[in-house]
């Protein structure tokens, strides 16, 4: 059980509430203004975010375990999940994880892409949206260390909702 507590922490909910929100403004949004939510089309694409978002707290708890543990001041915010270390889940079971969750988010996007047919622009943002993700804290590129990574992806949430079709009048 202390396991299963142990991965919640990991996947920072948190921080998932904040990509389902942003993901519903987008589309609240776009329905704002003239477009039919289509609602499993608005489904998937929230488990797209929910995935993407996922794939990044468990690939940064990977590459960032040993600045995580030297952390004194930890906030629920900050300095990672704390999930990770002796007596703890271990860096494998975050990096199998992040896997797992980009396995899973690369069979969304094909239903995603056979289901909605999405427009170049909508394509482009979740190519980008992808690469910022697996970016973020990925060497060598590492996002994160650059203050990029929080003002490249925050954007990306709001936009898929809005683009992606889940609302019908967006070509």
């Amino acid at each position: 059980m202390k396991s299963l507590g142990l991965f919640i922490r990991l996947s920072r909910p948190i921080f998932l509430a904040g990509g389902i929100l942003m993901y519903a403004l987008g589309t609240g949004l776009a329905h704002y203004l003239g477009a039919t939510i289509v609602w499993d089309a608005f489904l998937l694409g929230q488990l797209w975010v929910i995935l993407i978002q996922l794939s990044v707290h468990y690939l940064n708890e990977y590459y960032d375990t040993e600045a995580d543990q030297a952390n004194q001041n930890r906030t629920i915010l900050t300095g990672g999940s704390g999930a990770i270390g002796p007596e703890k889940l271990s860096r494998r079971i975050a990096l199998m994880a992040a896997l797992t969750s980009m396995a899973i988010l690369a069979s969304i996007t094909v239903l995603l892409i056979s289901y909605i047919n999405p427009g170049p622009e909508s394509l482009w943002i979740m190519v980008l949206a992808f690469l910022g993700a697996f970016f973020y804290s990925t060497p060598p590129v590492r996002l994160e260390a650059t203050g990029y990574g929080e003002i490249l992806l925050f954007p990306f949430q709001s936009m898929q909702g809005f683009r992606k079709r889940s609302c019908r009048m967006i070509p």
